[in-house]
């Protein structure tokens, strides 16, 4: 818009960008790569390197966060050490935030000894800190300011940005303190009154002005001002693509990761690993090839279950019946939970289940040889060496019994082309127990049963087969696979998709 104005003949000082969002500046700071901009309300303070610096040392002493001890490694040592924060600040202080802050950090020195600790001074000084602003001297032409800023003042030429009714009137929480009845009593000005100021400080920049444009957001949860039909501004139209080189210029950058078009798949495949090759290969380049992991947070209630479950299988010989069975498991469960809140939950979403399980289970685990969480390897389908863990099998005279314990939906893991597990638990028994009769089951903790299915030999072989096309980085396997993509959207909870480019 302003390089329209400016075609249209309007001087670039004659030129005002008002923000009803003022905090909305830093965006248009960062775009403006050619300076053009002067924002009339000054730069935050907030955003200087020194209280970027001194943020990241408060958030690492309070919370260890090892981002932020990143972010300010150097310093932290140097501030530990310092008896004297303020002086501490004026040494880091580049000249241009010194001649800011300086005389913030005099009244500051004053309460210095006011605080017991370190992490508590310099909480009150970045609280102090972050009101300042920087007045912008080197700014461009063309002046960026809120709606106050204008009053008074004619320009030829205003863009008005975020006209929504989110942001416009611009409604103060104190407004909302006493109501209307007791605010008309003691004389206070009342919303209405408000609101209607508010219109004629745009009244007057729109009135006066030889050419105007507006900006607003349109969607489900987004609408635009009242005030643009009271002052008959029109709604305009969608001109996204005007300006989307723009924005993802900046938001979506094309190169945010390099990776080779081609790679080696990693030998053994375990069935999870073999799932993600086929469902993105990208996202098992990043994961296995790359090693880029996300971290894991904590433990989940399935995992607390096997580990239970293993101990107590180990230890059956101390258990006698069905209730010992059930006592010895909960009690292991117990053991790895850390807050009387996760004992509630387990015992109101799962104990039930759990009792049940032990009574249908005892016979089987009882009375057969097990092996708990044991590593099945040793076996090659179409050339490709495949592993897999199992939870754990029951072995009689003449039977073999692979479990894995499931407390997820097993249902909709059964739809999943791409789960072999079971298949990888058979072909390993085959392997080493020829005479045995063979079965590989789920046992559906949640809903009680064993769920069985048929073991996808041909198919595994066909994937396996079809690998050196998975490994080409080009071909975008997800996206054209409309049996993946309609059992589950893939990419909406993926850890790399910033990464690969499609960020939805």
């Amino acid at each position: 818009s302003i390089f329209e104005f400016v075609n249209n003949g309007i001087e670039p000082e004659k030129i005002a960008v008002v923000l009803p969002d003022e905090t909305f500046y830093e965006f248009l700071e960062e775009m403006d790569e050619y300076k053009n901009l002067n924002f009339a309300m000054g730069k935050s303070f907030v955003r200087s390197k020194l209280y970027i610096k001194l943020k990241s040392i408060y958030e690492y002493l309070t919370n260890k966060d090892e981002l932020s001890l990143l972010k300010a490694q150097e310093w932290v040592d140097e501030f530990l050490k310092s008896d004297n924060i303020v002086e501490f600040i004026r040494k880091k202080a580049s000249q241009k935030e010194l001649e800011l802050i300086d005389e913030e950090l005099f009244k500051l020195s004053k309460f210095s000894k006011m605080f017991d600790e370190k992490k508590q001074f310099l909480y009150f000084v970045l609280e102090k800190l972050k009101k300042l602003s920087f007045d912008d001297n080197d700014g461009g032409k063309v002046t960026v300011m809120g709606v106050l800023e204008g009053r008074g003042i004619e320009w030829d030429g205003v863009i008005v940005v975020d006209f929504n009714d989110k942001f416009v009137p611009n409604a103060n929480d104190k407004d909302l303190f006493l109501n209307s009845s007791i605010r008309k009593k003691a004389g206070l000005p009342m919303r209405y009154d408000k609101e209607s100021l508010q219109k004629h400080y745009y009244y007057g920049l729109i009135k006066n002005a030889k050419m105007v444009a507006i900006g607003y957001v349109a969607n489900e949860t987004e609408s635009v001002s009242k005030f643009a039909y009271e002052l008959g501004v029109g709604l305009g139209k969608n001109e996204d693509k005007k300006y989307q080189d723009v924005l993802y210029k900046k938001s979506n950058p094309k190169n945010i990761a390099t990776y080779d078009e081609k790679f080696n798949v990693l030998e053994p495949l375990t069935p999870t690993t073999l799932k993600t090759l086929l469902e993105c290969p990208k996202k098992y380049y990043f994961s296995k090839i790359l090693n880029i992991q996300n971290k894991e947070e904590g433990s989940n209630f399935g995992n607390i279950f096997h580990k239970a479950l293993e101990k107590v299988v180990l230890n059956k010989q101390m258990i006698k019946n069905e209730t010992e069975y059930y006592d010895a498991v909960m009690r292991e469960i117990f053991n790895e939970m850390h807050s009387k809140k996760d004992i509630y939950d387990i015992r109101v979403k799962f104990e039930d289940s759990i009792k049940k399980f032990c009574q249908m289970d005892f016979e089987d685990m009882k009375y057969s040889t097990n092996m708990v969480e044991k590593w099945l390897e040793g076996v090659s389908v179409a050339g490709v060496r495949i592993l897999c863990k199992v939870d754990r099998i029951d072995i009689t005279q003449d039977k073999i019994v692979l479990i894995d314990y499931k407390t997820g939906n097993v249902d909709k893991l059964l739809k999943h082309p791409y789960d072999f597990q079971l298949t990888f638990y058979y072909l390993w028994a085959k392997q080493n127990y020829p005479n045995k009769q063979i079965e590989a089951i789920y046992w559906d903790i949640t809903q009680l049963k064993k769920v069985k299915t048929a073991y996808k030999v041909e198919q595994l072989i066909d994937a396996l087969n079809d690998l050196p096309t998975k490994t080409t980085m080009a071909q975008d396997i997800l996206w054209d696979d409309k049996v993946v993509k309609k059992w589950m959207d893939i990419c909406k909870y993926c850890d790399y998709r910033i990464a690969c480019g499609r960020d939805v």
